[in-house]
């Protein structure tokens, strides 16, 4: 029988999330919005976790979602006005060829 402290297993879904938000957060910040291709994703949820953390990080609030065959994400604001902040995705999706996302 095993006895002393117990440790914590890590848990590789966080770790891939963790990582992969350090991989968003340089763009995130400088743009404020990310367009991908979903095909160019993993997994598509393991993905808007990744930009929901790294936008934490930034003490930001962020909308994603999944329109067709591209993921966003957009920095939400104004916070009063958050059609406004899909209307502007939505924009941006239609005006953006697959190969450039």
């Amino acid at each position: 029988m095993i006895t002393g402290p117990r440790r914590r297993v890590p848990d590789l879904e966080d770790r891939r999330v963790a990582r992969l938000a350090e991989e968003v957060t340089p763009e995130l910040r400088r743009r404020g919005q990310l367009l991908v291709h979903v095909g160019e994703l993993e997994d598509v949820d393991r993905w808007r976790r990744a930009v929901r953390r790294a936008a934490r990080q930034l003490d930001w609030h962020v909308r994603t979602g999944v329109s067709g065959q591209v993921a966003w994400a957009v920095e939400n604001w104004p916070a009063a006005q958050p059609d406004w902040t899909l209307n502007l995705v939505t924009r941006a999706i239609r005006d953006v060829p697959p190969s450039r996302c």
